[in-house]
């Protein structure tokens, strides 16, 4: 057991240094790294009595909790900070889920390892490398609150206790999260339906864990008596006399535990898993399995030359998911800024998931296609209309499941909310469209801001993400068009002051001059990237 320990703590000491290399040698990625940690920090420090800081935060957080249990709000405190344990709690899990499910783990030369080291070592030295990875985001999250929380109460002994409820949950997160999304990946490989479908699969689960947070009036209330929300006894342990010794003590001593038995697990399903024949991949041509439901989708929408380059795409993205990367650091740098719109007014929510999923389907593939296609770039570029076919291939890729992902999320949201159903209607109308004319209009932008950085010419099946400032100006490109939508839906008032009509009639006058706006600039934007394929060279 000491052997295969020490085998496990040098895996993931390796993999560490690997990442903060990795960190130090692109800024660029290192900036996504810390940046949203360092917009969390504010929010859950919140007002505390630091010059300037005070007068430009000026919510009720961790320093505001403190104060509050000092002067004799035990119980309120308590129900509060249960709430946010079972919510940075569901956070942990998905730091361990995102890059796991995204690229297959955080261990490199996985094939080369099986060789010399059991598969429950490799499985302990990820999982040991995963509680460093939510250490290094998660745990500068729960040194704030523990600070601010310590000195609102005015004891260092509070902060400890903080501190110690969040390593606690870093091991029961890491242990419960790896082990089962390892099982994840096993299901997707041996179920040949899974496999062909994950978007029917993972569509219903965003749209009801969607739904849930929008018609329950408390989400997380559902699981506030479960013991995620008893990280809170510990937490507030000595401080408040509600809290439950019992309870503080079974966390405590869940931490190690389940970090243990995840281990055990994990080594099981990834045996399973790693020595398992990858069905998904035992063919390089991306055409030889029989098509799933978005291929036999594209085959009808579109010519058989897109849609096998639209195929293709989608099987590249599964064996390189960075290229997603943008994608889902876009959601995560906008949602605080989206979430305080909600909640200031609850209507706009439809507007919100209509505007956003169309930017982060349009951040994907088609920001960069011309570095997508790596060392087949010139043979591309050379047959008969192979600029044409690259262009429609990726546009469709995006577009299709970007139609329909963002109409059905616009539509179920903007039925949670009071909206009239005209409007709802309306705006529905406007993220099918955003959904659909996104990509063609990042296309032109992804032609003119070529990403060759990191290509290899020894392999043409990965997916490269599109430049920083491409993503930046789809952002800004895709907001402004929403802007005619969003005043007519919400400003109809202002609408009537030119042109006197009724609510209803405002909102599809703003919804009409979106869709004509978007429609008329991914027509010219495409032509744009046509023509600017059709005469690239590339630079010698």
């Amino acid at each position: 057991m000491k052997t295969s320990l020490s085998k496990s703590l040098r895996i993931a000491g390796i993999e560490s240094v690997r990442q903060l290399r990795q960190l130090r040698e692109r800024p660029a990625l290192a900036a996504m790294n810390v940046l949203p940690v360092l917009l969390l920090i504010p929010t859950v420090v919140g007002q505390a009595p630091i010059p300037v800081y005070e007068d430009l935060m000026t919510s009720d957080a961790a320093y505001s909790l403190g104060e509050r249990l000092a002067a004799g709000e035990s119980t309120a405190v308590l129900e509060t900070i249960r709430t946010v344990s079972v919510g940075f709690f569901l956070f942990l899990g998905y730091l361990v889920a995102l890059p796991e499910l995204t690229e297959g783990g955080v261990v490199n030369e996985l094939e080369g390892l099986l060789v010399t080291v059991a598969p429950g070592e490799i499985a302990l030295g990820e999982m040991v490398t995963y509680v460093g990875f939510t250490i290094r985001l998660g745990g500068a999250i729960v040194v704030a609150a523990a600070l601010a929380f310590g000195a609102g109460v005015g004891s260092a002994a509070a902060a400890a206790f903080v501190l110690l409820a969040g390593a606690a949950a870093i091991l029961t997160a890491v242990g419960i999260s790896y082990p089962a999304m390892l099982g994840v990946q096993l299901a997707f490989r041996r179920v040949r339906w899974l496999r062909e479908n994950k978007a029917l699969v993972a569509g219903p689960i965003v749209v009801v864990g969607f739904l849930a947070t929008r018609v329950l009036a408390d989400p997380l209330a559902v699981v506030h008596g479960t013991p995620l929300a008893w990280y809170a006894d510990l937490a507030l342990l000595g401080t408040a006399a509600e809290t439950s010794l019992v309870q503080a003590g079974v966390v405590l001593a869940a931490g190690p535990l389940v970090f243990v038995c995840g281990a055990l697990a994990a080594g099981r399903v990834g045996a399973s898993l790693w020595y398992a024949d990858d069905r998904s991949t035992t063919s390089t041509d991306a055409s030889s399995d029989s098509p799933g439901f978005l291929p036999r989708l594209a085959r009808k929408v579109a010519t058989r030359e897109a849609a096998a380059v639209a195929r293709v795409t989608w099987w590249r993205v599964r064996r390189r998911p960075r290229v997603l990367l943008f994608g889902g650091l876009l959601l995560s740098l906008t949602i605080s800024a989206g979430a305080a719109a909600v909640n200031a007014y609850p209507t706009m929510l439809p507007y919100a998931v209509a505007t956003y999923g169309a930017a982060t389907f349009g951040v994907g593939t088609t920001l960069n296609p011309l570095g997508n296609e790596g060392p087949m770039l010139p043979a591309t570029l050379t047959t008969p209309e192979g600029g044409a076919t690259l262009l429609n291939g990726h546009a469709l890729a995006a577009s299709i499941p970007g139609t329909i992902v963002v109409g059905v999320a616009t539509l179920a949201a903007g039925v949670t909310t009071t909206l009239p159903l005209s409007s709802v209607l309306a705006v529905t109308v406007l993220g099918v469209v955003l959904g659909a004319t996104g990509p063609f209009i990042s296309l032109a932008i992804g032609v003119s801001f070529p990403q060759f950085e990191g290509i290899s010419i020894h392999s043409s099946r990965g997916m490269y993400p599109p430049r920083l400032q491409s993503v930046m100006l789809y952002l800004v490109v895709v907001l402004c068009l929403g802007v005619p939508a969003l005043v007519g839906v919400y400003g109809p008032e202002t609408v009537a002051t030119v042109v006197p009509v009724p609510p209803a009639a405002a909102a599809m006058l703003g919804v009409a001059g979106s869709v004509v706006a978007s429609v008329t600039l991914a027509s010219v934007a495409y032509r744009f990237a046509l023509g600017r394929v059709t005469g690239f060279e590339l630079a010698s």
